[in-house]
């Protein structure tokens, strides 16, 4: 049995079967409610910001998870959180800058070097680390109703 050609109802491959290419002006992102720019005072202050977060993080859970009490267990879930969004702030701002034109090498440097720093930023955090297991517990809690390991 043959498969029928593939239709599609997208304006792009409506033009490109009618001969023509010209979509017209493209929408684009306004990221500076992100940050700014790449080389902006809130982007580096965010950064040292949150490397410092990590390592009191770090330093005020690493092996303490199983002690902790309600409030305590509140608290780590808190601190990973708010981590956890400045790194998506960070990182959202460096790909969807460079998705921009991915042939501008200045957003194709910035992006890795983005990269670069949060891995270096969160080797506190790696994978056997209080963060991952602390993950590892609100997944079980939260979507098993189990008991987890901390």
């Amino acid at each position: 049995m043959q498969m029928p050609p593939f239709q599609s109802n997208l304006p792009r491959d409506k033009m490109a079967e009618a001969g023509g290419d010209d979509l017209g002006p493209l929408p684009e992102w306004d990221l500076t409610d992100l940050y700014p720019a790449m080389d902006s005072t809130e982007l580096t202050g965010d950064l040292d910001r949150v490397t410092q977060m990590i390592a009191d993080f770090a330093r005020d859970y690493e092996g303490k998870l199983a002690d902790l009490d309600g409030d305590g267990l509140a608290g780590a879930i808190g601190a990973s959180e708010a981590i956890d969004l400045i790194l998506g702030r960070i990182m959202s701002y460096a790909g969807l800058l460079y998705q921009q034109n991915t042939t501008d090498m200045a957003r194709a440097k910035f992006m890795g070097d983005m990269q670069a720093q949060i891995t270096q930023a969160t080797q506190p955090m790696g994978p056997n680390s209080t963060s991952n297991a602390l993950s590892h517990f609100v997944v079980i809690t939260r979507f098993q109703g189990g008991n987890a390991w901390v």
